[in-house]
């Protein structure tokens, strides 16, 4: 790959409050041919500080920001991509003619997906803490796309509280609020950029959904984005090399290895009180 063909591959976000269906959005955007999404990190964020501004890239430069990458904790021991061989990957391009956004993209390129691959087109990262970092996204990826996707404040609370030690209705109410607030202050400023849909129309009518959001994206829609459960559970079943972070994922979003459904709109109903 040449730096001109590695400029032509797109980027993107999906944005949203945690716990709004991201990660069952990222797995479909992955198992889509041309598309790579790796687990969440947040390396864009770790190293952008440093490196946003850095224009005289060089050898010594190069290997120092691999040394940072890999002081991502997710990224060191979920990505699963061997240094040495990341190293030589970055090296194999003139580094005089990177920069920071180039440099992510060929890490991202990198990342072991378990979906079959094609042409790679775009690449996408989803992040929940994303939604109070968008300026320092739009600073480094200024062509990147976003997907916001919200679900409905009682579910997205009544989820929060199986996972999160905050208990407090009120406090997490107000997390769900800034979150999407911050979003669609951003969207006011670049409102071409960003392609909102609630996660009840995701999963109630999926191929319409994703449809959509292909179309903002600039990839085809294919059908195995709505049938990527067969997959996933038969490389965390099978492969025994699988990496770690998918038996955390069939853990904490179970629903990953089921069918895509709406069972878990309207849970709050059951769950709260009225008052």
């Amino acid at each position: 790959m040449t730096i001109t063909e590695l400029k032509k591959i797109n980027f993107a976000f999906v944005i949203a409050r945690g716990r709004s269906g991201t990660t069952l959005l990222r797995t479909m955007l992955n198992a889509n041919t041309n598309t790579i999404s790796p687990f969440e990190s947040k390396i864009i964020v770790h190293v952008k500080k440093r490196y946003a501004s850095e224009q005289n890239w060089n050898h010594k430069k190069v290997l120092q920001f691999i040394e940072d990458i890999y002081e991502d904790v997710k990224f060191k021991n979920f990505w699963s991509i061997d240094k040495d061989k990341l190293t030589k990957k970055i090296l194999s391009f003139p580094v005089e003619q990177l920069n920071l956004e180039l440099l992510l993209k060929i890490i991202y390129l990198c990342f072991p997906t378990e979906f079959e691959k094609e042409k790679i087109t775009l690449l996408v990262d989803k992040n929940p803490t994303y939604a109070v970092f968008l300026d320092d996204l739009h600073q480094v990826f200024p062509d990147a796309k976003y997907i916001h996707l919200v679900r409905d404040y009682r579910d997205n609370i009544q989820s929060i509280k199986k996972t999160n030690p905050i208990k407090n209705i009120s406090v997490l109410a107000h997390g769900w609020l800034n979150d999407n607030l911050k979003i669609e202050k951003f969207k006011a400023k670049y409102p071409l950029k960003i392609h909102t849909i609630r996660y009840e129309d995701l999963v109630s009518k999926p191929v319409k959904g994703l449809q959509g959001i292909c179309t903002h994206l600039g990839i085809d829609f294919q059908e195995k984005m709505i049938s990527f459960q067969n997959k996933l559970k038969s490389e965390v079943n099978n492969n025994a090399n699988i990496q770690r972070e998918y038996k955390a994922y069939l853990h904490f979003f179970g629903n990953l290895s089921k069918p895509i459904s709406t069972e878990s709109i309207d849970k709050w109903k059951k769950k709260f009180k009225k008052k």
